[in-house]
């Protein structure tokens, strides 16, 4: 496992879970963040660590990300449209 985990910012749909199976299966650590209402709450159990967010909670994004000690990350998923006016 690397030293530092990947960071995974997850929408909705089954991507966020295939980026996340991909990273365990090259022994990476991942610590998600997950948009509520969007994201699949069976990522649990394909990360290390999860924190829920509402869409637009940028710095608690950025601050779980560091605290974690993620030096990427990526995005995976797809927000609804609907949901960004919405929240």
């Amino acid at each position: 496992m690397q030293d530092h985990p990947l960071g995974l910012v997850a929408g909705g749909g089954q991507f966020p879970l295939l980026c996340a199976r991909a990273a365990r299966r090259q022994g990476r650590g991942i610590v998600a963040v997950a948009h509520k209402g969007e994201t699949d709450p069976l990522l649990s159990e394909e990360v290390d660590q999860i924190e829920w967010v509402y869409l637009g909670q940028l710095g608690k994004l950025i601050k779980t990300l560091k605290k974690a000690g993620a030096s990427e990350a990526i995005f995976a998923g797809s927000i609804t449209k609907t949901r960004i006016f919405r929240d």
